[in-house]
């Protein structure tokens, strides 16, 4: 675990336990903790996988390389239409992290799949 993502977690005021559960889950797939862009950034083997984001209306997790992900639950949202790679995982409710738990994880092993094969967007 990282001090400055435990000192981000620890400041959020709206999302704080829905994130601190999406927390485990990123660290039970074996993920790299590091603080990047004022944000939590997890990573696999130095190569950046997805950030931890916290929104007005939601909190989620933003894979570097969403685009490359088959999507198999169709989940994955592009944030912006000139947003080229990244896919947000949307969440508004602990108990929905709680139950995505599975999907979230077959996610995280697809995008570490994505960094190991060295495909770019």
């Amino acid at each position: 675990m990282n001090s400055d993502v435990d000192a981000l977690m620890s400041k959020a005021t709206k999302w704080q336990a829905e994130m601190r559960q999406l927390r485990i889950i990123l660290l039970d797939c074996g993920l790299e903790e590091e603080y990047k862009w004022k944000q939590a950034t997890y990573c696999y083997k130095g190569n950046n996988i997805l950030i931890l984001h916290s929104f007005k209306d939601f909190c989620g997790l933003g894979f570097f390389k969403g685009s490359l992900l088959n999507d198999e639950y169709n989940y994955l949202v592009q944030l912006g239409e000139n947003t080229q790679g990244t896919r947000v995982l949307k969440f508004t409710s602990l108990q929905e992290v709680i139950e995505k738990e599975a999907v979230v994880k077959a996610y995280i092993f697809e995008a570490i799949e994505v960094e190991k094969a060295g495909l770019k967007v």
